[in-house]
């Protein structure tokens, strides 16, 4: 009885350990990674990001994302984590003009072209990830 006590209790002090670490001791989660790489993209916890002028603009997607292990980084805070990634980017014409829109399906055209110089689909990525305490959140560092 006092041997089933005494492992309870011990259990238990781990169990409060591990829920009162410290943000940042262990590493990222796979939602803080995804979190950071939005956060990264626009600025906020959002899977795309637009940026628009008065002639044109483009769209960028994060479409899927799966984390393949981080290490503790050496000599700066953080894990430096690598993970696959699938994103897509897109122009889209804002003049209202069909000038404009064939301007912006050539551009996605060459996009399109370039990117097939590239294996398609999800690439893999490395990068240094970091809690950053006065922001309360994990950040992509850019190393």
């Amino acid at each position: 009885m006092r041997l089933a006590y005494r492992n309870a209790v011990i259990a238990l002090a781990v169990l409060l350990t591990a829920a009162c670490s410290e943000p940042g001791s262990q590493p990222p989660t796979d939602d803080e990674l995804l979190g950071a790489l939005k956060y990264a993209l626009s600025g906020a916890d959002s899977a795309s990001t637009e940026i628009n002028n008065p002639i044109s603009g483009v769209k960028i997607e994060i479409r899927s994302f799966e984390n393949l292990g981080c290490e503790k980084a050496e000599g700066v805070p953080g894990y430096v984590c690598d993970y696959i990634v699938d994103a897509s980017v897109s122009m889209h014409s804002n003049d209202g003009s069909s000038a404009g829109a064939q301007q912006a399906n050539a551009m996605n055209l060459l996009m399109q072209g370039l990117m097939n110089m590239q294996p398609a689909g999800p690439r893999p990525a490395r990068a240094r990830f970091a809690y950053v305490k006065s922001r309360d959140r994990w950040m992509k560092m850019d190393d």
